[in-house]
């Protein structure tokens, strides 16, 4: 992708405040704040900005802390690759794209695509050319669930400079030997599951200024020790930037938006050293302010589609079969509701 003059202007400036942020975070964040406001064009930059700004009127806050922690133990130029992948070619110059296809076209874009990554769909090049397709309609970022051999996931997401990437794992798939391959790519976050061996994996990254979050796919049994912060306690000793919330298959809505309710009141707390986000929600969140309509779309490992209320189960809807465009142009209309297509 072509770097227009914003970028390169806005690069410069992130970069300088990078630099500076060791030594003043409280101020150089809220100047930073300051200047996306100047140059922020669209909905979603706008209202994102806002808020952070006022909460950043709490001198109080735990993210002055998390932003110090995150510029003393993750390597800058992966800050500021990773920061302007998401925030300037995701949030503004897709975002523009998005908005100008969805007018132009009739059908909704979701702001980012999730992946449950096929091995042999890696290899034979079809997650790539997806990605070649989404930057066409202006999706900058992908969530992917990486799978084995975990290190076929950084050579698709090296394919791909200007995209900001999520990658889900097992604290097992975290070795030496990937974390080295993944010191290399600076477009990219790991997200680590949180279960057994997962602070000893946080440590390890932490160790080689790796960008990383933590995240819980949660039952309806387990939402007591989310909503009590039983949970977030644990995970607070691995130092994570984000923690990420999922819902399991069949976790009833009521329960699924009490935990979302929570998450909002722990970002508006300022209590925690972390971004805690709802995966699902916070994806609908942001689209609805980027767009005029909720839309989200991922793929299974098969290659089926699915949005947050509806499973797309023929060929004309996979991902292996049809290009990205036709599917989305099928399947989120403007003028039709998604429904249950399990044919």
């Amino acid at each position: 992708m072509k770097k227009d003059i914003n970028w390169m202007l806005i690069e410069s400036v992130v970069r300088r405040t990078v630099q500076k942020l060791h030594d003043s975070p409280e101020r150089e964040i809220r100047n930073l704040i300051d200047l996306g406001l100047s140059f922020a064009d669209g909905r979603f930059q706008r209202k994102f900005l806002k808020a952070s700004q006022k909460m950043l009127r709490n001198e109080k806050s735990a993210y002055y802390p998390l932003i110090k922690d995150v510029v003393s133990h993750v390597d800058e130029e992966r800050l500021v690759t990773f920061g302007m992948n998401l925030g300037y070619n995701g949030c503004t110059r897709g975002a523009k794209t998005i908005r100008q296809i969805e007018q132009e076209e009739g059908f909704n874009i979701p702001w980012a695509l999730s992946f449950s990554l096929n091995p042999a769909q890696i290899e034979n090049g079809c997650y790539s050319s997806v990605i070649h397709q989404g930057t066409e309609l202006g999706i900058y970022v992908y969530l992917m669930e990486a799978s084995d051999p975990v290190e076929q996931s950084l050579a698709l997401t090296a394919e791909h400079p200007d995209c900001a990437f999520v990658l889900f794992v097992r604290p097992q798939q975290i070795t030496d030997a990937f974390v080295q391959q993944l010191e290399k790519q600076n477009n990219l976050m790991l997200s680590v599951e949180w279960e057994e061996g997962a602070l000893e994996s946080c440590r390890l990254l932490r160790e080689h200024r790796l960008l990383y979050s933590v995240h819980h796919q949660y039952s309806a049994e387990q939402v007591p020790s989310l909503l009590d912060g039983s949970w977030l306690e644990q995970v607070l000793p691995a130092h994570p930037a984000f923690a990420l919330l999922l819902a399991q298959h069949g976790c009833p809505n009521v329960q699924q938006q009490e935990v979302y309710q929570y998450v909002l009141s722990v970002r508006d707390g300022q209590k925690y050293p972390l971004i805690l986000m709802d995966i699902k929600n916070d994806l609908l969140m942001i689209d609805n302010i980027i767009s005029s309509d909720v839309c989200l779309a991922g793929f299974d490992r098969d290659g089926t589609l699915y949005s947050h209320n509806a499973t797309y189960r023929t060929k004309d809807y996979n991902l292996f079969a049809s290009p990205v465009r036709q599917i989305l142009s099928l399947a989120m209309k403007k003028t039709d509701a998604p429904t249950n297509k399990n044919q």
